[in-house]
């Protein structure tokens, strides 16, 4: 969607050796997305599937993801204006995304939420975090967790709670 905008995209992730890599590459290339610091892995592509309701709230969702490692990350980080991550990752992307934010003010930490269980991975970050993508089920989850608070809550309860907890944008 970025690059649609006119803004540069790079991609900075793990990719495999079989159809899922090839189809990402095409994809990214299509859509202006320069392809950075990929590692190439004699393995398959991670791949994520969802199953939605018609509500689009996520019925079932599962994973087969690796978690990625700081290395992955391009050298110059800090001169990139926005940075957005799918959660999955391992403390030390999000450590090296943190350090990067000090030398360079400006730029934007996105996480996007990629199940329930990836609430867990981004509370110790909350705070240095701009923009949050998340759906109701895992915005529910990360307000239990900060609020130690275990009903349900309604969508405005939870920006708000979120807001409080120092994210800026979801």
């Amino acid at each position: 969607n970025t690059s649609t905008l006119g803004s540069p995209v790079f991609f900075c992730s793990s990719l495999g050796n079989d159809e899922y890599a090839q189809k990402a590459k095409t994809d990214l290339k299509n859509n202006n997305v320069a392809i950075v610091s990929a590692q190439i892995k004699n393995s398959t592509t991670g791949v994520y599937f969802s199953l939605y309701d018609s509500s689009s709230e996520p019925i079932f969702d599962a994973n087969r993801i690796p978690k990625l490692t700081s290395d992955i990350l391009p050298k110059n980080i800090k001169n990139y204006n926005t940075v957005c991550l799918i959660s999955g990752v391992e403390n030390n992307i999000y450590e090296a995304i943190l350090e990067a934010k000090k030398v360079n003010t400006n730029i934007r930490f996105c996480i996007s939420l990629s199940g329930r269980k990836s609430v867990e991975e981004v509370l110790p970050y909350l705070t240095q975090i701009d923009i949050l993508f998340c759906n109701k089920k895992e915005a529910v989850a990360l307000v239990q967790k900060i609020t130690g608070i275990t009903k349900a809550f309604n969508v405005k309860f939870c920006l708000d709670e979120l807001h409080k907890a120092g994210i800026k944008s979801m």
